[in-house]
Formats: structure tokens, sequence, C-alpha cells
């Protein structure tokens, strides 16, 4: 009999710590993974929409460039980024743009701009950081650091 009652208790302990993995573990992490995908996405449509907002922009004062995006949700910064690259060209300019939003505000992170002009007034570069709703000037070097931190963790 107590052979019994010990294969027995054997087996609901088993089974206790088998359900407990569970639903400590295995589900948690699994919430979680499936949770990181709708998160992203969520953000491959908030960079569709975002370049549709900025395509209809840019129409009313521009109709020669073409724009194409990326977004990329920062699993560490936990957010939605969308960058927006935008190039208009002629026969004697080029300008291309990056800009780098909040998918989830809508809001200019950072920017960089470079134009070149084939009539002798060479190449301009500037960009600008928002920080805290202050504009400062940015390198083009620090804006790419910008640009790896939030578009690549």
């Amino acid at each position: 009999m107590n052979v019994n009652k010990i294969i027995i208790t054997s087996s609901v302990l088993i089974f206790a710590l088998s359900a407990s993995y569970f639903f400590v573990f295995y589900l948690p992490a699994n919430q979680n993974a499936q949770n990181l995908v709708l998160r992203k996405a969520d953000c491959a449509q908030r960079g569709k929409d975002a370049l549709s907002r900025y395509k209809q922009e840019a129409s009313k004062n521009i109709s020669n460039s073409t724009q194409d995006f990326s977004s990329h949700y920062n699993t560490k910064l936990q957010k939605c980024f969308v960058e927006i690259t935008d190039i208009l060209a002629d026969k004697n300019f080029l300008s291309t743009s990056v800009t780098i939003y909040d998918g989830l505000e809508n809001k200019q992170m950072a920017w960089f701009v470079t134009t070149s002009s084939g009539l002798g007034k060479g190449t301009k570069e500037y960009g600008v950081v928002d920080i805290n709703g202050n504009n400062t000037d940015i390198t083009q070097e620090q804006f790419e650091t910008l640009e790896r931190q939030y578009m690549s963790e």
C-alpha cells in the first residue's frame, strides 16, 4: 500500500512541477514573444502611415522627389522609430534628407540634409536634433550615431 502512495504522490508532484514550469516560464516567454511581434507589426504600419503623411505634405511644395521609409521597434527603448529618406534631384541640384520620427507620437526626433549644386556652389550639409523641444545643430557623424541608436537596437 505504501508503494502505491509513493507512486501516486510522486506522479502528482511531477505533474505539479511540470505545470508550474509551464505557467511560470514557458507561457510568459511565449506571450512576450507574441507581444514583440505585435509591436513590430504596429511599428511597420506606423511607418507606412508616416510615409503617406510625409508624401502628402511634400507634394504640396515639390513634385519631383522620391521618398522611402524604414521602421524599427527598438526593444531597448521600447519605442517605434520611423526613418524617412527624401531625394530631390534635377539636372543642377541634388538634395537628400533623412528624418527620424518617434512612430507613436509622430514627432521629428532628428534630421539631416545634404544638398549639392552642379552650379559650382558645392555641397552643404546640416542636421538638427530635437532635445526636449529645443533644436540643436548636429554633424553628420552625430546624426549617424543617433540613427544607429534609434534604428538598430
